[in-house]
């Protein structure tokens, strides 16, 4: 995201502001995604595993 110019504009205000962001992006950036496995057994499947 870094050199786009919505990144640009939030940090050139405050400073604080700008390193709160900053770590945000930083934070989810580094979330993995969950990996997808099929269950065996229909009843072990929970839609909200996945949304």
């Amino acid at each position: 995201m870094e050199g786009t110019e919505l990144y640009e504009k939030m940090m050139e205000g405050s400073s604080e502001i700008g390193i709160r962001i900053k770590g945000l992006i930083e934070i989810r950036l580094k979330k993995s995604e969950k990996e997808f496995v099929v269950p065996d057994n229909i009843e072990e499947f929970d839609i909200r595993n996945y949304v």
